[in-house]
């Protein structure tokens, strides 16, 4: 119940506020909240500027007089920003500069937090349709490769979709783990190996010896440099295991998450990370009326009125789902395990690895700044030292 109460979806709003309509939340006469800061500025696509709440209930507790966040998208002009002091505080930063900075920046923070990459497989395209297609593709990837050569911030492979750091009630792990915090292995994944034997006799199954007449597909991802190396690792995979070539498309993300919701595509690169820690925050996304991008829905549903192939796969996930919603304690923990359970069964999506919260902050110059089970930012108890 903490967990859920503290997460950011339940901060709570002005009902007036929000009556001024649309940018109220950009408007400092019209923004108004609750917290340690209030907005000062909005100014779109450059930076927003909070200052002290002097109305907030431990206002004289708060040091910082104010925060000003700065609208950075790229990863190097970000740790650029940090190099030169320029930024105290940063979650933007380039992958590649990871293991250098775990080697000589005391400064850097790197957390596990409740969230998941992997791929959505669009069940109702041609070819992807198969079930055995899209274990074959599962199994035909290394995840420790990606990990350890690509991504290079901590992120722990994935053998099933709950990351290691979802919670069963008395608090412990969904996932097993061996004596290196590596997750077993389950739903025949490895957590570092493919396991092409299989992969190669699943793909023949499908109809696909040896990847003999199997169809050119689309592996679709957001415009960044770290996603395309991703996605170009498990291209050379695919190659390279299974004999087959995908080809990759890459979009702005707002356009791609349209395309995604329109089922416009074959696979692609996706992830989700969680709220707070319940199991509920991770699997919501494939319940029936969430929006499913995978288009995995047994009936059909207001929110994809485009989507009429039904997947009878996904009815026993929802009714597992909707169980777990109105249990609690034990029963709900299990009836958590059994919808992953039927996800993997069914396997619309292909676990890559689990998130990591990385961030800079600079020590020498700020205290006190906390970040969340969730990798949000807590400023009330920062303090400028420098």
């Amino acid at each position: 119940f903490l967990n859920r109460i503290s997460a950011d979806i339940y901060c709570p709003v002005n009902q007036k506020s929000v009556e001024q309509g649309e940018g109220w939340e950009k408007r400092p006469e019209t923004f108004i909240c609750n917290g340690p800061f209030k907005l000062a500025e909005y100014q779109i696509g450059s930076h927003i500027l909070m200052v002290k709440n002097d109305a907030y209930y431990d206002a004289d507790n708060v040091k910082l007089a104010g925060i000003r966040a700065i609208m950075v998208n790229d990863e190097n002009t970000s740790l650029q920003g940090y190099r030169a002091g320029e930024i105290h505080a940063t979650e933007i930063i380039p992958a590649e500069e990871v293991p250098q900075l775990l080697a000589t920046d005391p400064n850097l923070i790197v957390t596990p937090i409740a969230g998941t990459k992997y791929l959505d497989f669009n069940v109702d395209r041609d070819v992807v349709n198969n079930v055995l297609v899209r274990r074959a593709l599962t199994l035909a990837i290394n995840r420790k490769e990606i990990t350890d050569q690509i991504t290079r911030s901590g992120e722990t492979p994935a053998t099933g979709y709950l990351p290691i750091s979802s919670q069963k009630t008395d608090g412990t792990s969904y996932r097993a783990v061996d004596a290196n915090g590596l997750p077993e292995p389950a739903y025949g994944i490895s957590c570092d190996s493919a396991d092409v034997e299989t992969a190669q006799a699943l793909l023949a199954e499908a109809g696909y010896p040896n990847g003999e007449g199997f169809p050119q597909l689309e592996l679709l991802y957001y415009t960044g440099e770290s996603d395309k190396k991703v996605c170009e690792a498990i291209q050379q995979m695919w190659k390279e295991n299974l004999n087959i070539d995908v080809q990759l498309r890459n979009e702005d993300k707002n356009v791609a998450l349209q395309t995604k919701r329109d089922g416009k595509y074959d696979i692609s690169l996706s992830g989700w990370s969680a709220g707070y820690y319940d199991a509920s925050q991770m699997f919501k996304q494939f319940n029936l009326d969430a929006g499913c991008m995978a288009q995995w829905r047994y009936a059909e549903d207001a929110s994809a009125p485009h989507d009429h192939t039904l997947n009878p796969g996904q009815e026993p996930f929802e009714k597992t789902y909707q169980a777990a919603m109105a249990a609690q304690g034990t029963e709900r923990d299990q009836l958590w395990t059994e919808c992953e359970e039927y996800l993997m069964e069914d396997m619309p999506v292909c676990p890559l690895y689990y998130y990591v919260f990385k961030a800079l902050i600079n020590e020498d110059v700020v205290s006190g700044i906390q970040i969340t089970k969730g990798g949000n930012w807590i400023f009330r108890n920062a303090e400028l030292i420098a």
